[in-house]
């Protein structure tokens, strides 16, 4: 309630009556305390209730993805037409949120998505490998989904699959291993069995680091397949320079994203403060930072000429404005802000109260 408003009902409290002061009184705060509640209990809420409904959404849809795929399957297909009707199923069913020109946030991962091909749709992004036949529900998402999707699929259809990403420059895409060769696959791209030199010969990208994810978790670099690669060899000390171990490096590409975009590639220094790297030419910046809450913390611009070898040492120095917070302790002071907010609120109802008299 602002001071004009108080002012106001001050200057015209005689003509209220008390059952209308009353009914003011609550029409006023009653919403505040119920949106302030759930400012209170959304840190706790969104994540259960979106666990919740991912869990059942998952039970439900495996399923139906894992019957889809047997479905499209007719006996005695080879591996490569196996790999071919389900490449050729995802790239016509799923809709691609890349082309969307709205997007509406509406719980964790889930949005509302307008596009001029699909019209209106909802959609959910996932990382969760364990959750990705929901995509195959909801026939949505982007790159990665794709990628995810037909991976899936391939496992369902007995295939050895594997899927790509390469983050520095935002793509993934999969490779099925036919007679003992990798294929390159990417569903959302519409490209079956093309040349994996594509990217960089055909769409223009410098790739910056190239790796495969396997359906148990298993990672693996790739990047030699996809492009020709730089050694870097990097050394981190302290502003005396002595060698630091366990120094975190973390590569992020400028070859697509001016900005700088992190690739996925970290290293992480020995005993005598050394780590090497493989990595496609470009440019990029190295950032070098330690454990706990004020860290030791250095940049360094790097361009990479391919089939080279470099060295290069980072200097690292404490640094207060790359503080580092654990979950836990965000979790807790996120729970105080709110809960301080509402008592405060609470407080001023409270000293906002008047005593209106009969004049």
């Amino acid at each position: 309630m602002s001071i004009r408003a108080l002012d106001i009902l001050k200057q015209n409290s005689p003509q209220i009556p008390e059952q209308s002061r009353i009914h003011l009184e609550v029409k006023l705060f009653g919403p505040l305390y119920l949106a302030l509640l759930l400012i209170l209990v959304s840190p706790l809420f969104s994540p259960l209730a979106y666990g919740h409904l991912l869990t059942d959404m998952e039970h439900r849809s495996r399923e139906e993805m894992y019957n889809t795929t047997l479905s499209l399957i007719p006996p005695n297909l080879t591996d490569y037409e196996k790999a071919e009707v389900i490449f050729e199923y995802v790239h016509a069913t799923m809709k691609n949120i890349y082309f969307s020109d709205i997007s509406i946030p509406i719980i964790g991962s889930i949005a509302l998505y307008h596009s001029k091909h699909y019209g209106w749709f909802i959609c959910m992004r996932t990382e969760n490998y364990n959750a990705v036949d929901i995509i195959g529900s909801q026939k949505c998402g982007a790159c990665r989904e794709y990628a995810m999707l037909f991976m899936r699929m391939a496992e369902y259809a007995n295939l050895t699959v594997r899927m790509v990403h390469n983050l520095g420059e935002d793509h993934s895409w999969d490779e099925v291993l036919i007679n003992g060769t990798w294929i390159v696959v990417d569903p959302s791209a519409g490209i079956f069995n093309a040349s994996p030199s594509m990217y960089e010969d055909k769409w223009g990208k410098a790739l910056s680091y190239v790796y495969a994810i396997y359906p148990n978790g298993q990672k693996v670099d790739i990047t030699s397949r996809y492009t020709k690669t730089a050694t870097l060899n990097i050394k981190v000390v302290d502003t005396n320079k002595k060698p630091l171990p366990n120094i975190k490096v973390y590569v992020l590409s400028h070859n697509y994203f001016k900005k700088g975009r992190f690739t996925g590639l970290t290293c992480k220094t020995d005993y005598n403060g050394k780590c090497t790297i493989e990595l496609g030419g470009g440019a990029y910046t190295l950032v070098a930072k330690s454990d706990g809450i004020i860290p030791l913390y250095a940049e360094k611009y790097f361009v990479l000429a391919e089939n080279k070898t470099y060295h290069t040492t980072i200097i690292v120095s404490h640094n207060a404005l790359h503080m580092s917070c654990p979950t836990w302790v965000r979790t807790i002071i996120k729970g105080c802000v709110s809960i301080l907010v509402w008592l405060s609120l609470i407080l001023l109802n409270e000293i906002s109260k008047i005593k209106f008299t009969q004049s």
